[in-house]
């Protein structure tokens, strides 16, 4: 054997493997249970199933709500702030299952996101593009809300097991069963810090949706991936 070494542009036998054919498209999936959501009720999304080569892209999927600082009936509205980690706060319960089998029950989501964004978020960050998304302040509260205001947020979808394959893997949809995704809201009084004692906390979400890529190969690639 030659002990010569080429240069890479003198490498003709080594030429790129051709990518296998698949394509990418966006899907905005509504909530499977109601479109409006108050303080301790629980939304829950079915991902599509039985669809033919196809993946979901755990890393590019985000939810989209609305958030409204609606008081309560009998004791009106105040001015409330979210907690630091902004919209993270809301949520108290994250469940994942499929065909009855619990894949994950991760209870004080919220607190998991706390501890998640103090010791691996930037205050740059928390500034930035987090105050953007996700409400985030950098300061030990997030974002003021006034009475009765509304605001749009765009909260990652992190901290789960299907977002957190090492390495990262695409979770397979056909499967003749859905997963089932479970995110149950924290109540109000945890969830806010509320500016007027005397007026009790309160907040409802709608237009939610969870926003997702889905990857679908075609039947030659997924013929490979079977194979293995």
């Amino acid at each position: 054997m030659s002990a010569e070494a080429f240069s890479e542009s003198l490498q003709f036998p080594n030429v790129k493997k051709r990518a296998v054919a698949s394509r990418s498209y966006r899907v905005r999936l509504p909530p499977t249970n109601s479109t409006s959501f108050a303080a301790g009720a629980t939304v829950q999304f079915d991902l599509p199933a039985n669809l033919a080569g196809s993946y979901f892209n755990s890393n590019q999927c985000y939810l989209k709500y609305k958030l409204t600082n609606s008081g309560t009936a009998a004791g009106g509205v105040a001015a409330v702030d979210l907690d630091r980690s902004g919209c993270l706060g809301l949520w108290r319960r994250c469940q994942i299952s499929t065909s009855g089998a619990q894949i994950c029950d991760i209870d004080r989501y919220n607190i998991l996101a706390t501890a998640m964004l103090d010791a691996d978020a930037s205050q740059e960050w928390k500034t930035s593009v987090g105050a953007k998304l996700m409400g985030t302040t950098g300061n030990l509260r997030g974002e003021h809300l006034a009475a009765g205001a509304t605001r749009t947020f765009c909260q990652p979808f992190v901290l789960n097991p299907l977002s957190q394959t090492t390495p990262h893997r695409m979770i397979p949809l056909f499967s003749l069963s859905s997963l089932q995704i479970r995110m149950t809201l924290e109540d109000a009084a945890v969830a806010l810090h509320q500016h007027d004692a005397a007026v009790p906390n309160g907040y409802t979400i709608s237009e939610v949706e969870m926003v997702m890529m889905i990857t679908e190969l075609s039947a030659g690639a997924q013929a490979q991936i079977d194979a293995m």
